[in-house]
């Protein structure tokens, strides 16, 4: 397997290039014109899994409340707003991680799913679906009539796409480098390595990596980097008849952070538990809420456990969850600090 010390280096100062002239420095998702996802792919997490966030960058739900993105990007609370499946939410808190490229944030309205974070420590040689907004591929780059790659487009970054790789090494940021980070790694290879085979261009910094487990989507990583900025490879440009040479993307391991992010989450139990709409009052809309749900046998992290109607989050709205709610009747959820 090809060693990328060298190539991360590179990566990590135009990384750090690009912070100071854009003020940020994010990617999304590119693919082999052959190999685009249809529309009717639907082996792939549900569309309120990712968000964008700001103008810039990507985040993915982990709680009824939470998002969790990288920091690199920037954004603050009270002044960064993100968008999921169509939905506006503002930021009333962040938490940074000391030292690592990672962050969470707290929305100001409940969410309507939410991922669970993947906390095995196996990711290498895992298939992952990854996603994010951002730009596209443009222009096919080529020598002597073979493709060696594609520039990518940058005219909008208001997109989800969803695209399909490997995870082929686990690593960590050069010494040295800024916002030190375990990582793993994926390649751009050719068409035919994977499905839906992609690379993460600009835009998508903070989107996701998910491993199928259990029957669930899972957070696995963030994205983070790319081996170059503009343009996704996967051959030699000099000679690609010949050699194949695909880029890396990199992105944030979370089965390191899984007691970091555990902390914040526990430590952040703000709202009562049968709050369902978030105005911190379990009252009359709540209770209607809780009616549409009845009986329903569907709930889980993806739905948001039925939008919070199924309170003891076994999988239905039963008796159980009626007689929750009516412990809970006109509570009043403490503002976040």
């Amino acid at each position: 397997m090809k060693n990328t010390g060298n190539k991360f280096w590179a990566a990590s100062l135009i990384w750090v290039l690009s912070l100071l002239i854009f003020c940020g420095f994010s990617y999304a998702i590119i693919w082999h014109p052959e190999s685009e996802p249809t529309q009717e792919w639907i082996d792939r997490p549900a569309d309120k899994l990712i968000g964008r966030w700001g103008t810039n960058g990507s985040c993915v739900p982990i709680s009824p409340w939470h998002v969790v993105t990288t920091r690199h990007q920037g954004g603050s609370a009270g002044s960064t707003s993100i968008m999921i499946d169509g939905k506006q939410f503002g930021i009333v808190k962040i938490w940074n991680h000391p030292t690592a490229d990672l962050r969470i944030a707290r929305v100001d309205k409940r969410l309507s799913g939410y991922a669970q974070v993947y906390r095995k420590e196996d990711e290498n040689g895992k298939n992952v679906v990854v996603a994010g907004y951002g730009d596209g591929r443009k222009d096919i780059l080529s020598t002597d009539g073979y493709t060696y790659g594609y520039s990518w487009d940058n005219s909008t970054n208001s997109t989800l796409r969803f695209g399909t790789n490997l995870i082929e090494e686990i690593t960590q940021t050069p010494k040295g480098a800024p916002l030190p980070s375990e990582l793993v790694v994926i390649r751009f290879n050719d068409p035919d390595a994977t499905d839906y085979e992609c690379a993460i261009a600009d835009h998508d910094s903070g989107g996701g990596w998910f491993i199928y487990e259990e029957d669930v989507w899972k957070l696995a990583a963030l994205s983070r980097g790319v081996e170059h900025v503009g343009e996704s490879l996967f051959r030699d440009a000099q000679r690609p008849k010949q050699w194949a040479d695909p880029d890396f993307c990199h992105g944030v391991r979370l089965s390191q952070y899984v007691s970091w992010i555990s902390g914040v989450l526990g430590g952040d139990l703000v709202e009562v538990d049968c709050d369902l709409n978030g105005d911190r009052l379990v009252d009359y809309s709540d209770w209607n809420h809780l009616q549409e749900c009845w009986q329903r046998i569907d709930c889980d992290p993806v739905n948001g456990h039925c939008g919070g109607g199924d309170v003891d989050k076994d999988g239905c709205v039963d008796i159980i969850d009626v007689a929750n709610f009516a412990s809970q009747w006109l509570c009043e959820t403490p503002a976040v600090s």
